[in-house]
């Protein structure tokens, strides 16, 4: 059985999530949550620890007494699973909608991953089940809740928002679910046309199933993937801070790719140079060699325009001066040959990429082209569109060693000099 979980978002209104476990648990096939979880404001929390969670007066309470399962323990819902979105008390800026937006997804990620958990060891091996809804707070919340559920769920996860007919509807009638034993309300203000009071015999609240995208893992970088555990208890995590902005650029860009941006800078002490690569705002760290490869690739294909036959080269055979450059810029010590195994180069590349960037990293890649001939390698091309390269530094990469590799590209007498290092795509 899977570990159930409910998530709601919620503003002024926690009758939202009395409503909707009201609905889950009243189905012919009942959804008892484990735990639940509320992302909120300040004064959303407050609200909800006086109306739901009081022992003055909580109607939470009343209706576990009324409909919750004699055979299951009682959900996991206190202070600890309100999350309170960085102690704002309204979402009301285009500023306090991104940090909601992040709040959010963190949170959907957190249970998903059970880090926001509180299951026992027997429970850890359960599959997490999360019900999320868009039944409360602003609009904006909703909408980043059917957000970060689109990018985060796996099939297993449900979407919803609860439908409460009139007037029960209206918060002023203090409804938060009908008791088996019904009750008359009474409004604390009065509407013109509206009965002095109604009886919850006449609720109805049901359960209205959102269909939405369900990405799950399939865009997310390796790095964000892992979170091992050590025997401190704490979490590996990654480098890269996890916001919905990024998340939806790389989702996206397995589609759209965005542009790879390299940079040649000098290291902190100034002795040496230090190459940079940058995608989706992401600082890709590759070591030496995997960078000047990638970046040799990358000046390879700009320069198609010029030697348009010569897009792409055999991997093992790439320039002297490449590495002659390298050992002397890079302060590089090679163990005797200065020609490193391109092979492993190239994988441990490809390694780096899909790391950091998830699926869309084969846009960026090294692909084979041409037919394979026995006895020799396929050349090698970026799977980057040109337009889509960006060089980012002074004048160009006016650098000493790629002042070396780019004639070497595009002079003729450095063409002719390394003839064996080039080859035609056949396309």
């Amino acid at each position: 059985m899977d570990y159930r979980v409910l998530l709601c978002v919620s503003g002024m209104s926690p009758a939202i999530i009395t409503e909707t476990l009201f609905a889950l648990l009243t189905e012919p096939q009942a959804y008892a949550p484990r735990e639940i979880h509320v992302v909120t404001t300040t004064q959303g929390k407050e609200k909800i620890m006086t109306d739901l969670l009081s022992p003055q007066g909580g109607c939470l309470q009343a209706l576990l007494d009324d409909y919750w399962p004699e055979d299951q323990p009682q959900p996991v819902f206190d202070a600890q699973t309100i999350h309170v979105i960085h102690d704002m008390d309204d979402i009301n800026s285009e500023s306090s909608n991104r940090l909601a937006g992040d709040f959010i997804f963190q949170v959907f990620h957190g249970i998903q991953r059970g880090t926001l958990l509180r299951r026992t060891k027997a429970e850890q091996r359960q599959r997490v089940q999360i019900h999320a809804s868009i039944a409360g707070g602003r609009k904006t919340m909703s909408f980043l809740m059917g957000h970060a559920f689109s990018l985060l769920a796996e099939t297993q996860d449900e979407l919803s928002h609860v439908l409460v007919n009139k007037p029960f509807e209206d918060p002023s009638l203090g409804f938060f679910f009908p008791p088996k034993v019904p009750r008359l309300l009474k409004p604390s203000r009065q509407v013109a046309g509206q009965e002095t009071s109604v009886s919850t015999a006449d609720a109805q609240v049901n359960l209205g199933r959102i269909t939405a995208l369900k990405l799950g893992k399939q865009w997310m970088p390796a790095q964000w993937l892992k979170a091992v555990k050590t025997k401190k208890n704490k979490q590996n995590e990654s480098p890269h801070v996890m916001t919905l902005e990024l998340a939806v650029r790389l989702a996206n860009a397995r589609a759209q790719p965005e542009p790879i941006e390299l940079q040649v800078v000098q290291s902190a002490d100034g002795a040496s140079l230090q190459g940079l690569v940058r995608v989706c705002s992401i600082s890709i760290a590759l070591s030496p060699l995997e960078f000047a490869v990638l970046a040799f690739f990358a000046m390879l294909k700009v320069q198609a325009q010029q030697v348009p036959e010569r897009m792409c080269a055999q991997a093992e055979d790439l320039p002297v001066e490449l590495w002659e450059a390298l050992t002397r810029n890079f302060k590089l010590q090679f163990a005797g040959d200065k020609h490193p195994d391109t092979k492993t180069l190239i994988s441990r590349l490809h390694g780096e990429l899909r790391d950091c960037l998830g699926p869309c990293a084969e846009h960026y890649v090294l692909e084979p082209i041409g037919k394979k001939r026995k006895g020799h390698n396929r050349p090698l091309m970026l799977n980057t569109s040109t337009d889509l390269i960006r060089f980012v530094g002074d004048d160009e990469w006016d650098v000493d060693w790629w002042g070396t590799i780019k004639k070497s590209l595009v002079s003729p007498d450095g063409l002719r000099a390394t003839q064996h290092a080039w080859a035609k795509p056949s396309i």
